[in-house]
């Protein structure tokens, strides 16, 4: 059974979690349950860090280490 619930928050909140829902097409009141259901799974349930941010940030400074260059295409190519 469904029930109304009220909440005070920014107003900057709102137009962002409004315009989340539009683009998903769906409502505040469904993005919010959503979250509440994920907030509520363990941590391992989902893919790890490593994983999810690999390759996103590549230093472009760092100096070329051949120990790292043969690590990684040895385990993670």
């Amino acid at each position: 059974m469904k029930k109304k619930l009220t909440l005070t928050i920014e107003a900057g909140a709102i137009r962002r979690l409004k315009s989340l829902a539009g683009r998903r097409r769906t409502s505040v009141s469904a993005l919010l349950e959503q979250w509440s259901e994920r907030a509520q799974q363990p941590a391992s349930s989902g893919p790890l860090l490593g994983s999810r941010l690999r390759g996103r940030w590549i230093s472009r400074r760092a100096p070329v280490d051949p120990r790292l260059e043969f690590l990684l295409r040895k385990h993670v190519a």
